[in-house]
């Protein structure tokens, strides 16, 4: 069951999606995983999300440090679907128990560090990716530290 706050951190992000649209080609199934029916793409592994939000996170970084953030925007949406199946992925792997914690603590950390350039974009307190930089990456290495095998 999800904590109240990832539950929040969920709802947060769901919010901050409604009314934009997906990328042309997000529709698009590929090989390796599921298209949501909203045209999000669930990775099949964990793996498979890592690497997804290892790109993700490195696009929105590089916009951020260009000054140009509006081109990371459908990023920061699709890394919040990402976070999402990695959760999923996680809670139903044999990972040990202590594992999956570290992971989705990892994962509210990112949802909480993402969600603050997010809401920058949509009116909020102006918000540079260095001041979330460390937490961002600190979680990333907890969540490859803690991935399955």
């Amino acid at each position: 069951m999800y904590s109240i706050l990832q539950t929040t951190a969920l709802l947060y992000i769901a919010l901050s999606i409604v009314g934009c649209k997906p990328a042309p080609d997000s529709t698009a199934p590929t090989a390796s995983g599921d298209t949501s029916s909203e045209g999000h793409h669930a990775p099949a592994t964990f793996a498979e999300g890592l690497s997804s939000l290892a790109t993700m996170k490195a696009n929105i970084q590089s916009a951020f440090e260009k000054s140009d953030p509006e081109s990371a925007h459908h990023d920061l949406h699709e890394i919040g679907h990402t976070l999402e199946s990695l959760q999923k992925l996680a809670q139903t792997s044999d990972m040990a128990e202590a594992d999956q914690v570290a992971v989705v603590a990892a994962i509210e950390s990112l949802f909480e560090a993402f969600g603050k350039l997010d809401e920058m974009m949509h009116g909020g307190d102006e918000m540079a990716y260095k001041d979330v930089a460390g937490d961002i990456d600190a979680a990333m290495v907890s969540l490859e530290k803690h991935a399955p095998k």
